[in-house]
């Protein structure tokens, strides 16, 4: 598991907010996004799956910076401590 968290303030977003992730494989999972609430949809453009290499290389905005870093670990094997702290960027 990783964690960041830190002070956000956007048209949809205020406050102090906190992240989780969590590592799951899966050969094939469906997202269904049917229970987002409006707020979500409202501030969500889109989702898709990404490959790690097409993730580093996309020139995209990914929150926190650092997560590409861990995920290559992660698929090299390498299994952190139970709980990784990524910088806060917004």
């Amino acid at each position: 598991m990783a964690t960041t968290s830190g002070h956000a303030a956007a048209d949809w977003i205020r406050g102090l907010v906190r992240d989780d992730f969590f590592l799951l494989t899966v050969d094939h999972h469906e997202v269904d996004p049917s229970r987002q609430t409006a707020r979500e949809r409202k501030a969500l453009v889109g989702f898709r799956w990404w490959h790690v290499a097409d993730l580093q290389r996309s020139g995209e905005r990914v929150h926190p910076p650092s997560l590409p870093e861990l995920l290559l670990r992660l698929v090299d094997g390498v299994r952190p401590d139970p709980v990784v702290h990524l910088p806060w960027v917004w």
